[in-house]
């Protein structure tokens, strides 16, 4: 069976727990069981709080981001994957089962024009290599559509 599902940012503009908890009596009635978590900076989410609030309304949480402008997964993928590292930290802390998001490029960075081959290729041998590291925190690494025009 599948889970209704919410990003945060159609009620809170960063992941606060003082935002979002007294919506979820209604967010509940209203059928949700799993809220997608925005990591714009994973260091700043309180863990701890966070997964006893995900028990307390017994919904599941999936962490997400997309990878920032100054990363490039095929000319640079080391440290693309050192971007995820504490991303999945925080999956794993809050109790998640995946990570998800833009996790091969950036949000909004494009080229105007169509990836080449070689680009693809390399998000893909970067896909590859974020989902073995997600797979080694006991986690699924999501990959969220967002153009055709995305510069890798």
């Amino acid at each position: 069976m599948n889970t209704f599902g919410l990003h945060t940012f159609a009620i809170a503009p960063v992941w606060d727990l003082d935002l979002i908890e007294p919506r979820m009596e209604r967010l509940k009635g209203l059928g949700i069981g799993l809220l997608e978590i925005p990591l714009l900076r994973p260091e700043e989410i309180d863990t701890r709080r966070t997964r006893a609030f995900a028990e307390r309304w017994n919904v599941e949480l999936i962490p997400s981001l997309g990878l920032p402008a100054s990363l490039d997964v095929v000319a640079r993928p080391d440290e693309a994957l050192a971007f995820l590292e504490p991303a999945f930290g925080v999956c794993q802390a809050v109790g998640s089962s995946a990570l998800g998001g833009v996790t091969y490029g950036t949000i909004g960075k494009t080229s105007g024009r169509a990836p080449t081959e070689g680009e693809i290729d390399g998000m893909c041998r970067f896909l590859v290599r974020a989902a073995k590291a997600a797979k080694a925190h006991g986690l699924r690494l999501g990959i969220e559509p967002a153009t055709a025009t995305r510069r890798i």
